[in-house]
């Protein structure tokens, strides 16, 4: 049996209390979830699409058009849906997913962002 107890610990660190074969508990530390930087252009060719593959699932997802002038999207779905950001506009979602696709009607709008998860 596994529970885990939140201590309000300013880094998200947690503390789990596990149950061990013989029934004593132990305390398992867990530290707080990585994030994986995002930092890239959209593709050089206007309208490609780009893949970002995150190489874990995501738990939440951010990111941020950093150009001053141009606009792009990105969609969580395969390219099913795109959702647009203008520039300096940003987005913020818990979806497990992934990868991302981006792109832009401009060649090479830049971005940053964060995945998180396991």
């Amino acid at each position: 049996m596994s529970e885990r107890v939140m201590l309000g610990q300013p880094d998200d660190t947690t503390v789990q209390l596990e149950g061990t074969a013989d029934g004593a508990a132990k305390v398992v530390v867990v530290p707080p979830t990585q994030g994986i930087a995002l930092d890239g252009t959209t593709s050089s060719t206007p309208n490609e699409q780009t893949e970002i593959e995150f190489g874990v699932t995501s738990e939440g997802i951010y990111l941020h058009n950093t150009d001053a002038a141009n606009a792009m999207s990105v969609s969580f779905d395969g390219g099913g849906t795109f959702f647009p950001l203008a520039a300096g506009a940003e987005i913020s979602v818990d979806l497990a997913r992934d990868s991302i696709i981006v792109q832009s009607a401009s060649a090479s709008v830049p971005y940053e962002g964060l995945v998180t998860g396991d």
